[in-house]
């Protein structure tokens, strides 16, 4: 039976507030490369979450591939319901 295997890591977004998900994303494509590179499971899949305390930053993805494709990386908002 397959494993899914969880990680996390917390590291600042570049971009200046209020960023966007793209820039998120772009931010988490650059992680990601030298990750697999390294040798990294090429099957990783990387999902940035930005804390909404202050601002609200809408989720998006750097793609909608057709079949699955762990180098498509997305980004969401996460915390209180309140924007901070």
């Amino acid at each position: 039976m397959p494993d899914v295997i969880s990680s996390r890591a917390v590291i600042d977004v570049v971009a200046p507030a209020p960023f966007m998900c793209e820039d998120t994303d772009v931010q988490l494509a650059a992680i990601r490369a030298p990750d697999i590179g390294a040798g990294g499971d090429p099957r990783t899949h990387y999902l940035g979450q930005a804390a909404d305390g202050g601002f609200f930053m809408r989720g998006c993805s750097s793609g909608v591939p057709a079949a699955s494709d762990p180098a498509t990386v997305a980004s969401s908002p996460c915390g209180a319901a309140d924007w901070g």
